[in-house]
């Protein structure tokens, strides 16, 4: 055996044993309670949704006449599009938050 495909082998066993698949077969009673109680907890989204006045605002305390980003999105940009359509930025920021997710790109100043 190659030591690549012999490392490989002993990281799936480590996994196998210290993961094991989640099965209701051969459940103790703790763990069956367990089970039980994590199914009512529910993990509602405490996020409220962005409103256009929250957006209107932030836009309006960024700064001016600065570079743009990798993007080459300039404030001014962003402004006007929420000015002659202000649902498109609402859409796409809430959105973003109902999936939990933002763009990597967003990220980077």
């Amino acid at each position: 055996m190659a030591p690549s495909t012999a490392i490989r082998s002993s990281i799936d066993r480590i996994v196998k044993v210290l993961f094991p698949q989640d099965t209701k077969q051969n459940e103790t009673p703790d763990q069956k309670n367990m089970r039980v109680t994590v199914a009512q907890y529910g993990t509602p989204n405490i996020d409220h949704m962005f409103a256009k006045q929250e957006i209107r605002q932030v836009i309006r305390s960024m700064a001016r006449r600065k570079a743009p980003g990798l993007d080459g999105i300039t404030i001014e940009l962003v402004e006007a599009i929420n000015k002659g359509s202000p649902d498109i930025l609402l859409s796409i920021f809430n959105k973003c938050l109902d999936l939990g997710h933002f763009p990597s790109c967003w990220k980077v100043s």
